[in-house]
């Protein structure tokens, strides 16, 4: 899901910056985004995936004070899989445009060169 078109969490959002240490090394970029240390998250997971399956909060989760992995809504992986598949389609046409245009390399010459 796009970042523009995700709702806010309402009351139930887990407050942001609760464990200031151990997210000292949190990215300003994520600072907005709720985090739990893997610790809390062991005692809150299924409040966390509630946040993120109701209310499209993402969390951040952080270990040794350094971010490791975010709970996200399911909706924001379906999106991120459909953008990457974009990409290796662009990527896949790009090369295959440039075989057109440089050609190709005989495999002989390609394992003369590397010395196969």
């Amino acid at each position: 899901m796009p970042r523009g078109s995700r709702r806010r969490a309402g009351p139930r959002s887990l407050d942001r910056g609760e464990n200031a240490a151990a997210v000292a090394e949190v990215p300003e970029h994520l600072a907005h985004l709720p985090s739990l240390t893997t610790t809390e998250l062991e005692g809150r997971l299924a409040e966390t995936l509630d946040l993120a399956a109701s209310e499209k909060e993402r969390i951040v989760v952080v270990r040794e004070g350094r971010p490791v992995a975010a709970v996200v809504p399911i909706e924001d992986v379906e999106w991120l899989e459909d953008a990457e598949e974009r990409m290796a389609i662009v990527e896949a046409r790009a090369g295959r445009e440039e075989v057109e245009r440089e050609g190709t390399v005989p495999l002989e010459r390609l394992k003369a060169e590397l010395g196969l």
